[in-house]
This record gives structure tokens, C-alpha cells and sequence, in this order.
């Protein structure tokens, strides 16, 4: 910690000159310590999965079959609403099912990553919710 006054250091604090160096010393130690007491960061991958989600009759069978051979089935809630999560991306056939007997289906859906499908099949009366 010096001060230059008329081109001359004048010296200022404990032991002169020393002070600057075990201030440097000290300021790399302060951030050294503080890096490590911050919380650690999870390092985030970008995402390759998605999800199908959408509206039909509570209680039918939703199926989504993808080009690559992924298959995955879900129930309708009550509040018929489905969703399918965690699905690889690719291209999917969407089929609404009751029980055995296809009802609807949606060929060539592309899934793309960090989007949500939103894929809605036709309900009775236009009421998907169960009574």
C-alpha cells in the first residue's frame, strides 16, 4: 500500500513495503477461500428427452410408438388430461385406445428437444374430464 507523492513512494501502514505483497497474498487467499465455499454448480447436459402430453377421454389407453422402437403407455386422468415423460427424441405415432379397439392416432410427430408435444384427441360432446 503506497502512495506516490511528486514521483517519490511515500511509505504508508505496518513494515513499509511489505504490506503490498501480503495484501496480494491476502487478496488470493480471501477469493481462493471463497470459490470454495461456494456452493458447487451441476453442470447441466442439454436435454434429449421430451414429452407428449395432451387432452382425451379419462379412462382411454394413450400409446406413443417411436421410429426407433421406443413404446410407452399411459392412462387418461380423470381430468383428461395424459402426458408421456421422459421419452427419447424421435419420430412418434400417437394412438388413443379403448381398450382393445384403436379410437384415433397421429402418424410422423417429431419430438424435439425442450419442447413439450402438445397432442389432443377429440372427446364426446367436446368433455374429456369424467363426470
Amino acid at each position: 500500500m503506497g502512495i506516490y507523492m511528486e514521483g517519490r513512494k511515500q511509505k504508508n501502514g505496518l513494515h513499509g513495503g511489505r504490506v503490498r505483497g501480503m495484501s496480494a497474498v491476502l487478496a488470493v487467499a480471501v477469493v481462493t477461500c471463497a470459490g470454495a465455499l461456494l456452493p458447487a454448480t451441476a453442470v447441466r447436459a442439454q436435454s434429449t428427452a421430451g414429452m407428449i402430453h395432451g387432452q382425451a377421454q379419462a379412462g382411454d389407453v394413450v400409446l406413443a410408438h417411436s421410429t426407433s422402437g421406443v413404446r410407452r403407455t399411459t392412462v387418461v386422468k380423470k381430468n383428461g388430461q395424459f402426458e408421456l415423460r421422459h421419452l427419447p427424441l424421435g419420430v412418434y405415432s400417437v394412438t388413443l385406445k379403448k381398450g382393445d379397439k384403436v379410437i384415433d392416432m397421429y402418424h410422423r410427430v417429431p419430438l424435439t428437444v425442450g419442447r413439450g408435444l402438445e397432442v389432443n384427441f377429440a372427446c364426446p360432446h367436446d368433455q374429456c374430464a369424467a363426470p
